[in-house]
């Protein structure tokens, strides 16, 4: 960024003025800790969505990689637990009903409580064709959804505005699965 380019060159700058080595010994150890946090800033959070429907699989996928997160698509519930066992995820949006010919399916709320169990750092939205007040009341509370979204009212701008908002209020360290 910007920010940390004008400061790694005032650093520079001013350790070239000073000869002592005392300072640039301190120095040292200025840039060793501000090179620790460029580092963290940098890291790559990743992103699960869990998705049946490719259209949505590719707008979720632009809107959370222009986000800075590595985003991974799975399409149906088995892939999506395999891979919260394995790694760890920062941000997901799981969609409720992942059958195509079953709107009664209620996967999603499976993979939330997974979501929830395995991850608890792991910032999950519920995204639904089928959301009811009662669904996303317990979707919120019992499940530790983030939020839930209708997809009739789904507005890309106000989704990247969510997902960077509930980015900011998430711990940074992600941990890995239980």
């Amino acid at each position: 960024t910007m920010v940390g380019q004008d400061l790694d060159d005032t650093l520079r700058r001013v350790s070239e003025r000073r000869k002592g080595w005392a300072f640039r010994h301190h120095l040292r150890f200025a840039f060793a800790a501000y090179g620790e946090e460029k580092r963290l800033m940098a890291q790559t959070f990743q992103a699960l969505v869990l998705e049946d429907d490719h259209s949505w699989q590719q707008i979720l996928a632009e809107i959370l990689n222009d986000a800075g997160l590595k985003v991974e698509i799975y399409s149906n519930l088995a892939e999506a637990q395999k891979q919260l066992h394995e790694k760890a995820y920062r941000f997901a949006v799981v969609d409720l009903s992942l059958g195509e010919r079953d709107h009664l399916n209620r996967d999603g709320i499976n993979a939330l409580q997974d979501i929830q169990r395995l991850q608890p750092g792991c910032v999950a939205v519920l995204l639904t064709g089928f959301a009811n007040v009662e669904l996303a009341v317990s979707a919120i509370q019992d499940y530790g959804a983030y939020t839930c979204l209708r997809k009739e009212n789904f507005r890309r701008a106000d989704f990247r505005d969510l997902v960077l908002e509930a980015l900011s209020l998430a711990p940074l360290q992600v941990t890995s699965p239980v």
